[in-house]
């Protein structure tokens, strides 16, 4: 039987490892809507430098963050939550790409 202790310490790193993730994600989903850290950090009323610390894993965002940093890339919060593979994750990069195809004109 596992003390309280290793427990608070396996669920704080459980909990680091997924707010890397949503780090990850944001930093994916910029990427792929061809948007600059300044862009997406003004609309999210946060600094570029901050924005570049969470796509690096330096810094986790709160959960206000993580909103404002959804409607800036104009997503639900969920898919910052989901794992990359998910059917959330694949919707909005379907999405990205028929607006990209229609942006060209095909």
């Amino acid at each position: 039987m596992q003390n309280d202790e290793s427990t608070y310490k396996e669920d704080n790193k459980e909990a680091e490892i997924e707010a890397d993730k949503v780090g990850e994600r944001i930093y994916r989903l910029r990427m792929m809507k061809k948007l600059s850290q300044m862009e997406v950090a003004y609309e999210a009323g946060i600094s570029q430098g901050f924005l570049a610390m969470v796509e690096t894993k330096k810094k986790h965002p709160n959960l206000v963050t993580v909103f404002k940093l959804a409607k800036a890339l104009k997503v639900n919060p969920a898919v910052l939550f989901a794992d990359s593979d998910s059917t959330d994750f694949e919707r909005e990069k379907t999405k990205q790409q028929v607006i990209e195809l229609i942006q060209k004109g095909l």
